[in-house]
């Protein structure tokens, strides 16, 4: 899904094997491309692209409280979406203007002027297709090319901060932040490669409250309708359970979320036989993780705290068996190796930085176990 950008700078809920349904049956399914953020919230654009002209105001700060003045800082000028017209800069303290200058399609052309105190006309120049050029033989300035020093405001100008840019086109946004469902459609392809969405098929369904994630971010299978996988989020953090799903509607992983963190158990199936599980906090591994084979047995677990391996680490496969300690992601302490029927055939001792350690080295530390149940296939 493209990013929306709101025009800032002076220039700028389911489960496996469902099938989705038309977007025709739901009318209150919002295409995601509607949707742009502000602030990292949510909101609706129309559908039409915006001409007219849009203006934004200073912003007074005394005593850390901001206060919107009746000054312009940055003036526009739109049609059809694009910057189409003059586009004018003020001094927020004097609001006498500073510059203008012009635009065609995005882009500037023609002159641009810019100002010294108190609004006098000191540089003008001529711009054509963003790049400064010299000035047309039939070009002449006239009255018109110079607006009043200060701002008229204007009832049929809107403020800026109403406006948002979706692929270098502007649009008005509904003031309140968004509260309903949006959906991503799959792109499908003509014999002439061109690429289109089938608004019959839907890729991604998200819920919003009052401008953020607030419910269940649903992916589908662009190939046959189902569901393949599915996020909870809360206040526009993941929070609670992500599940992903494999074609034939099995669960692929697991993984809960705080805060958009990892925390808790994260599981992940293969041929739906539970493969490997870990345990997070804050995003960190955080206690035993475990993977297994296909017939359930333990065939290797690392201890971790805080992110860091601490604890037991322990091979248990057919051709290598060993168990040793470890701290702060460092090998300290025992090491035993097992033979086939889960005997101990070696121990070593292990401190890290230091020469010539021996058994003593390693006393009262954690041991690893004499036996172990091996696993030979």
């Amino acid at each position: 899904m493209k990013q929306c950008n709101i025009l800032l700078s002076p220039l700028l809920l389911l489960t496996a094997g469902t099938v989705f349904a038309s977007p025709a049956a739901d009318n209150n399914i919002v295409p995601s491309q509607r949707i742009v953020y502000k602030d990292d919230i949510a909101y609706q654009r129309a559908n039409q692209t915006f001409s007219g002209s849009a203006v934004k105001y200073c912003v007074r700060n005394e005593n850390n409280q901001k206060t919107v003045t009746d000054n312009a800082e940055h003036y526009y000028e739109f049609h059809d979406g694009e910057l189409n017209g003059k586009a004018i800069d003020y001094d927020c303290h004097s609001g006498l203007i500073t510059e203008i200058r012009h635009y065609k399609g995005n882009k500037q052309y023609g002159w641009t002027i810019r100002y010294a105190w108190p609004g006098m006309p000191y540089a003008i120049t001529w711009y054509d297709n963003d790049y400064l050029s010299p000035v047309p033989e039939n070009k002449k300035l006239t009255p018109d090319d110079f607006p009043p020093v200060y701002y008229q405001k204007s009832d049929n100008t809107v403020n800026v901060n109403t406006l948002a840019s979706l692929d270098e086109l502007y649009y008005q946004i509904v003031p309140a932040p968004f509260t309903g469902t949006t959906a991503e459609y799959c792109v499908v392809y003509d014999e002439n490669d061109n690429k289109s969405e089938d608004k019959a098929k839907i890729k991604l369904t998200a819920e919003y409250k009052n401008g953020l994630k607030d419910g269940k971010e649903t992916d589908y299978n662009c190939g046959d309708g189902k569901v393949s996988g599915y996020t909870d989020y809360r206040q526009g953090m993941k929070n609670g359970i992500q599940i992903t799903f494999n074609t034939d509607g099995s669960v692929r992983s697991k993984i809960q979320y705080q805060d958009d963190k990892k925390h808790g158990d994260a599981e992940y199936y293969t041929d739906n036989i539970l493969a490997k599980k870990e345990h997070y906090k804050n995003d960190e591994l955080d206690g035993r993780s475990v993977e297994y084979n296909k017939y359930g047995d333990i065939t290797y677990f690392r201890d971790y705290k805080d992110g860091l391996s601490n604890g037991f680490y322990f091979v248990n496969k057919r051709m290598t068996k060993y168990m040793m300690s470890e701290r702060n992601n460092r090998r300290h302490g025992w090491t035993y190796d097992y033979d086939d029927d889960g005997n101990v055939t070696h121990k070593n001792c292990s401190v890290p930085d230091k020469n010539n350690v021996t058994y003593d080295d390693c006393a009262g530390m954690p041991l690893p176990p004499e036996k172990i149940i091996p696993v030979n296939r």
